[in-house]
């Protein structure tokens, strides 16, 4: 038990070091241009639907309805992991810091320690979910946990084990609900636990685990078990809340293929999944909200990263099965005409802004002379202008580091985009203060550049929705 908490220990120190990049040319938050420079836009990549029995999007378009994007001009508050492992708060300029946690501490001397990870905001914004990791020479544990966002506000712990490893956790969409996932070596669950505290129900079990919310109802669809190709207890579910916190499933027909997160639609109509048949490649699907296959957007190869646009028209789609080492090109696929472009060849990760007219995109920066990854470059591609801006060239933090594999799961929880769509918040290591750095990017309306400062120190941030 202590090498192994001294081991955990240990990966709590490293929270706010520097990846082992070779840093041959890794400039943290250096701009190279804060100005636009114009996309190529090529065609689509996807490989077109082939499968007689299921049309195309192309062919079939969906009945969607466009959303009206939740925008609003309220600054937000930023949300992130401090250089002590606290939990914190600030603005986009970093002059009003409030610590919602207080009592992180690391010592390797005497295998014990806390840290706080995780932080999500919920819808409102008016509170913070997190998760809490102990340790200590006589055992371990780990604690979700809830706090107003607010000074003097004392978090309240509401589920604490000793057995799981908790790394993601979300809100339901009136916040009266937090769903958690709790993973060791043999199973994965879904828990939910009132926001108050109180019982804590187990949803369903499987591994892996990956789940969304209804934006709308208290439902959630779910994909266990992974792709059909390759376990026979993969599927994809319906799950819809009791009054007690239990849930009634409803598994869907439709066998599940390689990705990870499914994602309703902003109107809650319908939903995207990759689909499985032995007699072709993958698909990812639009289906109603019943999880009946409508159309296909795409035929997938690896596996699928994809989010919908907050209008609810268009899909961005990565097909990759390692997006940090092995980035792939990043498609918006329109799904009322069908029509698809490329918008960068080799992305990470990506994140919608909240009107849907630009995009957040991590690649890998490599070395012109050896082609190692040396670094994370930040980009905002401007969708109306067919620009794109780049921000910064990070040595990322491996907190950050945590969300890129996973990043399409984490993208349904949190946000580096403010509520107006005009800053990002993003974290890196910085080689001058030899410390991790928090920095939020702001676009200039009159000269559509953007500017990059530094507001805090830290190892990971993100903005509320509101």
């Amino acid at each position: 038990m202590r090498g192994r908490w001294l081991t955990l220990v240990a990966v709590a120190l490293a929270a706010c070091a520097p990846l082992p990049f070779n840093r041959e040319t890794a400039e943290p938050a250096t701009l190279p241009t804060r100005t636009p420079v114009p996309i190529l836009v090529t065609p689509a990549s996807p490989t077109p639907n082939t499968d007689a029995r299921l049309p195309t999007c192309a062919e079939a378009p969906p009945p969607l309805q466009t959303t009206e994007p939740r925008t609003t001009a309220s600054p937000g508050k930023i949300v992130f992991v401090n250089a002590e492992g606290n939990i914190a708060l600030t603005d986009a300029e970093g002059r009003q810091q409030v610590n919602l946690t207080e009592d992180a501490f690391v010592s390797p001397e005497t295998g014990s320690g806390r840290i706080y990870r995780f932080p999500s905001f919920s819808n409102d914004g008016q509170f913070v979910g997190f998760v809490g990791l102990e340790a200590d020479r006589t055992g371990e544990a780990q604690v979700v946990y809830v706090a107003r966002t607010e000074a003097d506000a004392p978090p309240q712990a509401l589920f604490r084990t000793a057995e799981f490893n908790i790394p993601y956790l979300d809100w339901s969409p009136d916040d009266r609900w937090i769903a958690f996932l709790t993973i060791n070596p043999s199973r994965g669950l879904i828990r939910l636990v009132p926001r108050e505290g109180g019982e804590v129900n187990v949803l369903q079990q499987g591994a892996p685990t990956y789940w969304h919310w209804h934006p709308r109802d208290d439902a959630l669809v779910t994909h266990l078990g992974g792709s059909a190709a390759d376990s026979p207890e993969a599927s994809v579910s319906l799950l819809t809340l009791l009054r007690s916190g239990e849930a009634r499933r409803t598994v869907l027909p439709a066998l599940p293929g390689s990705f990870q997160s499914p994602h309703y639609a902003p109107d809650g109509k319908h939903m995207l999944y990759v689909a499985f048949d032995e007699r072709q490649p993958d698909r990812l699907v639009v289906a109603d909200a019943g999880g009946n296959p409508l159309c296909t957007v795409a035929t997938i190869r690896e596996n699928a990263f994809f989010a919908w646009s907050p209008n609810g028209i268009e899909v961005a789609l990565m097909d990759t099965a390692l997006p940090l080492t092995d980035p792939a090109a990043l498609v918006l696929v329109n799904l009322r005409d069908g029509r698809s472009r490329t918008v960068h060849p080799a992305a990470s990760t990506f994140f919608w802004s909240p009107d849907g007219r630009a995009l957040a995109v991590y690649a890998p920066q490599r070395s012109e002379r050896t082609g190692q990854i040396v670094g994370l470059r930040l980009s905002v591609i401007n969708l109306d202008r067919n620009e794109e801006t780049e921000l910064a060239i990070l040595n990322p933090t491996r907190s950050f580091l945590q969300y890129v594999q996973y990043f399409d799961q984490y993208s349904r929880a949190v946000t580096p985009w403010s509520p107006d769509g005009r800053r990002l918040v993003f974290s890196g290591f910085s080689e001058e203060s030899d410390r991790a750095e928090i920095y939020v990017g702001t676009l200039e309306q009159e000269t559509q550049t953007w500017s990059v400062r530094r507001i805090a120190f830290g190892s990971v941030a993100f903005w509320s929705p509101k």
